[in-house]
């Protein structure tokens, strides 16, 4: 098929066209400021992910090895670590590819921090659901050995724990709808 002067007018206008689009520029630096300082907040994050998890474990082999009748307490310690190191592993196989940027030009700049926004949110989703079980378990916990101690199933500690668990799946809801209108922020941008 062979092009008409009238395609190439036609063609050569359309490109005009699209070229003489006002561009929405990027500011690069103040979003590699951004990219810098959440990831310092991403590794102490990590850092203290990684230190409690330890705490536990450590905490439940000792209650294991010296707490005498009540090793009760030392195996839910352990399931707990258990259950963090397995949360733990899953985020950073999420955060595998966000740590470091390795161009930094706009359109990668760009990229990346869209990348790190969804990555944001798919650890924000998954607090919910971690924090929720963990946190569950330890009060079903607590209003067992209380229940069995005094008598009485809702004690002030079981109603404050329950309040502390809505609290915090509460603050990841709201995290992750803040990071929803980031990430629509950024693409606006693409």
């Amino acid at each position: 098929m062979s092009e008409t002067p009238f395609d190439q007018q036609k063609w050569s206008e359309l490109l005009e066209d699209w070229q003489s689009q006002p561009v929405k520029p990027v500011d690069t630096t103040a979003l590699l400021v951004k990219i810098k300082r959440r990831s310092w907040f991403i590794w102490l994050a990590s850092i203290a992910d990684v230190v409690g998890v330890a705490l536990l474990t450590i905490m439940g082999i000792y209650g294991w090895f010296f707490a005498g009748d009540k090793k009760e307490e030392s195996l839910l310690l352990m399931l707990l670590s258990v259950w963090g190191m397995v949360m733990i592993f899953y985020e950073f196989k999420l955060r595998r590819g966000t740590w470091r940027l390795k161009d930094q030009g706009n359109e990668s700049v760009l990229c990346f921090s869209i990348r790190r926004c969804e990555v944001a949110i798919s650890v924000g989703r998954l607090c919910v659901p971690a924090i929720g079980s963990c946190a569950s378990l330890l009060l079903a916990w607590q209003a067992l050995v209380y229940y069995c101690l005094s008598g009485e199933l809702f004690t002030v500690f079981v109603l404050s724990g329950l309040a502390w668990l809505l609290l915090v799946l509460f603050a990841s809801k709201w995290f992750v709808a803040r990071k929803r209108k980031e990430l629509a922020k950024l693409k606006a941008l693409l």
